[in-house]
């Protein structure tokens, strides 16, 4: 009961600006944790309170005096440092060195401490702690409240939705704020937004968030940036993911959220492709699923029915629903219009089974192709790997399980399956360059969220063949797309389209690498690419295959490449010096253009913002160290200069303090 009074009270010394409250404010209901023998009588009264607050006030008094007599430099040492001096540099530094190791707990003290510098505009000395802020104690949040609501500076804002959903759950007034932080150039800032949209692992096994929750209005307000707002597919990706582990257990938010799409669709002219709803249910509680089914039987509408026939593949394979519910969706199929249907087929086969029948067919041609042969080809796919959706409500349990992993899934490191199959592929020109001009024809054709589900994986899985042998006979491709017979513009304004507009992740990542390992005309085109390392983790992965396949011509570039070592992004930054470090290396650089480097690597060593984290991923909420830029700093500058260590460390410091 004790405890109870300490953490109310202190939650509301935090939250409260003066003591001058109407007294009527200061009852406090604890009635499912006590039980009161006078309903009407006011638990607590004005002079208890203040009494409290002196209790507050002597017990951080005391606390000071422990810091005091504290040989150790805790943390909280530290951010009564920092609050009496915030322009002491060495404070932040401290602070931030535990941060980037354990994160910054919001204790009381600490949310005291900031709160202050808040109100005295500081928070622009302190805004790089901000990323590493993290698990705020239950009596601070009532202030994180009012930082998100009361102020205007991103920063701040930024923070208190981040740590307000975190400790809770997304909010529909968050949503906006979050959903910026997924562009923002800030890396932890932006995997924290990342991972309150999506769970870290793909095939998610136990939901973890709840519609009933969630709410209707906060539902919506996903949709609608879904559905209506323009973005990014790698900032579209976690609206899609959002759904991965999200449990579909009130019907009646349910129906509301049909009828809110269905006047969103007529209000905004949304295309009819752009209504990913009903297709993304991958947990669901029989209530909700026999509350569809009745909608269903009252109304045959053809698009509601493909939509749930995407989701019942999806939840079969997750054992949602039983044979027996299959069954009774398999009879309303069965009597659909499915000529009204956007997919006409689906596969059958799995992604590896598509790429070893397309390479087998390859195989069986000595001379260069043309689009009839491309064609021809598609048809063979058709017959061999997929099943007419007039067909689907004949298929058992077994089999529609089997049709949502054909059609919804990659396999586990495709890539890395994909350089396995091709071992025993022989790569020579004319098989290449075939490859490369149907992927050209796909890329071409490519027409975003109105492409059916069949040209979407045959231009992934193209894209994903040409990328893996690429990685294992590169100079074939360069010698390619360097022919002087070979629109190389063209080939790299597709590339880029799927690389920014593709919405299955493996096009992406394939995409980066089939730039990376092209010969530029433009530099700034790798320069660009590298908003792959903005994109979902396993996109991220393929950025690292890409990355050593780069070649430019490093002198007449070094200029334009090294303004993007300011950008805010660390992993960015460490991509672009790992390149100018290789060109320097490499004797690619002429003494003027390894001296801008140095030069650079000497004033930065030394700075702050040098103490960034480069993390590639997260992992739930803690983001794992990897390293840090002034690290990479220091390593990058023993092997251009090629002096030990501590010798080179040294002269580093004292050239940058000139």
């Amino acid at each position: 009961m004790h405890n109870y009074f300490v953490n109310s009270y202190y939650g509301r010394i935090l939250f409260i600006e003066t003591l001058n409250i109407p007294k009527s404010n200061l009852n406090l209901d604890i009635s499912q944790n006590l039980e009161n023998e006078d309903d009407n009588k006011e638990i607590v009264d004005l002079p208890n309170y203040i009494e409290l607050q002196s209790l507050f006030l002597l017990i951080a008094q005391l606390n000071d005096t422990k810091l005091v007599i504290d040989q150790t430099e805790s943390t909280d040492h530290l951010w009564i440092h920092l609050l009496k001096d915030t322009d002491n540099q060495s404070n932040i530094d401290k602070i931030l060195t535990i941060g980037l190791h354990d994160g910054i707990f919001l204790t009381p003290q600490v949310a005291i401490i900031v709160d202050e510098l808040i109100e005295k505009g500081k928070e622009d000395h302190i805004s790089m702690l901000f990323p590493y802020i993290i698990k705020p104690s239950n009596e601070v949040l009532p202030v994180v409240q009012r930082w998100f609501t009361q102020y205007n500076n991103n920063e701040i804002k930024y923070l208190a939705a981040l740590l307000l959903t975190e400790a809770k759950h997304v909010f529909e007034s968050a949503i906006d704020t979050i959903i910026d932080l997924l562009k923002s150039d800030n890396d932890q800032m932006r995997y924290r937004a990342q991972r309150i949209f999506q769970h870290p692992e793909r095939d998610v096994k136990e939901p973890s968030k709840r519609l009933s929750v969630l709410g209707e209005k906060t539902m919506m307000k996903i949709l609608e940036h879904t559905l209506v707002k323009e973005h990014l597919p790698r900032v579209r990706a976690y609206f899609s993911t959002f759904f991965y582990d999200l449990l579909w257990d009130d019907p009646i938010v349910f129906h509301n959220l049909c009828q809110n799409i269905n006047q969103l669709q007529e209000r905004n002219s949304v295309s009819e492709r752009r209504i990913q709803f009903l297709d993304r249910i991958y947990f669901i509680n029989d209530h909700t699923w026999n509350s569809i089914m009745q909608t269903l039987e009252s109304s045959l509408h053809p698009l509601y029915i493909e939509k749930l026939l995407h989701s019942t593949m999806n939840l079969a394979r997750r054992f949602q629903i039983t044979e027996d519910d299959w069954i009774k969706f398999a009879r309303l199929l069965s009597v659909t219009d499915t000529c009204q249907f956007q997919e006409h087929v689906y596969f059958s086969h799995t992604d590896m089974e598509l790429i070893q029948l397309i390479l087998d067919e390859v195989s069986a041609s000595t001379t260069i192709t043309d689009e009839t042969y491309f064609k021809h080809l598609e048809s063979i796919l058709i017959t061999e790997t997929t099943v007419r959706v007039e067909h689907i409500s004949q298929q058992s349990y077994d089999q529609i399980k089997h049709l949502g992993r054909c059609n919804f899934t990659v396999s586990n490191d495709a890539n890395r399956t994909i350089l396995n199959l091709l071992s025993n592929f022989s790569i020579n020109i004319v098989r290449m360059e075939n490859l490369i001009q149907w992927l050209i024809l796909k890329m071409i054709s490519f027409n975003d969220v109105n492409d059916t589900i069949f040209e979407l994986i045959l231009c992934e899985t193209l894209l994903s063949l040409v990328s893996a042998c690429v990685q294992k006979e590169d100079y074939l491709y360069r010698k390619i797309t360097n022919s002087s017979s070979f629109n190389k513009i063209q080939m790299i304004q597709l590339l880029e389209k799927m690389l920014n507009y593709h919405p299955y992740f493996p096009a992406r990542g394939s995409a980066f690498i089939l730039l990376s390992a092209m010969e530029q005309p433009d530099h700034k085109v790798i320069i660009n690419a590298m908003n792959t390392l903005f994109d979902e983790n396993l996109v991220k992965e393929y950025s690292m295959i890409g990355v050593p396949l780069i070649r430019l011509s490093p002198n007449e570039f070094i200029d334009d490449l090294m303004v993007y070592l300011k950008s805010e992004s660390a992993i960015k930054v460490y991509e672009i010096l790992k390149i100018l470090t290789e060109f320097a290396l490499n004797e690619k650089l002429d003494t003027n253009g390894k001296s801008k480097i140095m030069n650079y690597l000497a004033n930065e060593i030394s700075q702050s913002k040098s103490k960034k984290l480069v993390n590639y991923y997260y992992i739930d909420i803690k983001i794992p160290f990897t390293t840090t830029l002034e690290h990479e700093y220091y390593k990058a500058w023993i092997k251009i200069q090629g002096l030990s260590g501590k010798a080179q460390y040294s002269i580093t410091m004292e050239e940058s303090n000139k």
